[in-house]
């Protein structure tokens, strides 16, 4: 599938619009007594949730190495936003 520079540049500024909404929200959230650690995990089922409807076939075949692998950088992941949200 080609995507043309118009195309590529909308889905650009998609990304950037969720990702600057998503600092807001969490904002908004901490503000209101919510703890970093529920922020996160509300926010790391969505992403799993929406992975897992898009790319199942995939996830499906993983292989023990692929899990952890992937565990690793979810793992780095959940530390980055979590430190992120504390902040």
């Amino acid at each position: 599938m080609r995507v043309t520079k118009t195309k590529a540049n909308a889905m650009l500024l998609l990304a950037a619009i969720i990702w600057g909404a998503g600092y807001i929200f969490s904002k908004q959230a901490t503000n209101a007594g919510m703890h970093a650690g529920l922020i996160n995990a509300i926010r790391g089922f969505i992403y799993a949730g929406l992975a897992y409807a898009f790319f199942h076939k995939t996830i499906n075949q993983m292989t023990k190495r692929d899990l952890k692998i992937g565990l690793i950088a979810g793992g780095i992941n959940f530390l980055g936003y979590q430190l992120q949200t504390i902040g």
